[in-house]
């Protein structure tokens, strides 16, 4: 199977799948509004004339309503997943056509110093443009140290080859971390504050009040 044949088959099965996901989706939406409408008349009865079989029904219609409720979020979020992959497949075919790649370019690290100017390394159809599939800052910027220092030990070099070969051969994983890079997108700076986080110490673990709030709120 040629590479193009992959990435059309692949934006066919996501396309039957996001209209699948888009079936079920309304149609939870539609078991919703009834399961709901249905608890609302159950409550109204069960306010006029309180009965053991109202309550267990009106508890009823309201857990199926809440299941129902929590599924449709489970469909919406795996149907933008399923849109994402259609997008990197599709983007995958459009880069084999010789279409500009739809992931960063790189053009925020251009400047005037060293080589990378002059080798078009940074900015549209770069070499950057070309290979990026990064969906955070991090990284972005790692590429692009890579490309302004280039590996140079001998260790190093064998060590990337070796990872990259072994990332060859998962098509599917390297997707999915794709696409759900694009579905939660960083903001910028933010992977930087939790890192900072981490590396702030032990401050909370040191308040006294929050040792006994432990203990005291889950027993509550």
């Amino acid at each position: 199977m040629t590479a193009q044949s992959f990435y059309e088959e692949k934006i066919v099965l996501y396309n039957k799948a996001i209209q699948s996901a888009k079936k079920k989706i309304g149609l939870f939406a539609v078991l919703r509004l009834v399961s709901f409408s249905l608890f609302a008349v159950s409550f109204y009865f069960l306010l006029k004339g309180y009965t053991s079989g109202l309550l267990f029904l009106t508890g009823f219609l309201l857990a199926v309503f809440l299941w129902l409720v929590i599924f449709a979020l489970k469909w919406r979020e795996k149907k933008l997943l399923l849109e994402k992959l259609h997008f990197v497949n599709a983007n995958e075919l459009g880069i084999l056509n010789n279409d500009p790649n739809g992931l960063d370019d790189g053009t925020v690290f251009m400047n005037d110093k060293g080589f990378a100017q002059d080798l078009d390394i940074f900015g549209p159809r770069s070499l950057f443009h070309v290979i990026n599939r990064c969906t955070t800052a991090h990284g972005r910027e790692y590429l692009a140290e890579l490309f302004q220092h280039p590996l140079l030990a001998r260790d190093q070099i064998a060590q990337r080859q070796e990872a990259v070969q072994l990332l060859s051969k998962q098509t599917e994983k390297r997707q999915h971390i794709t696409a759900n890079g694009l579905l939660h997108q960083e903001e910028e700076g933010n992977l930087r504050g939790i890192a900072g986080w981490l590396q702030s110490g032990r401050a909370l673990h040191e308040l006294k009040w929050l040792q006994v709030a432990l203990w005291i709120i889950p027993l509550y």
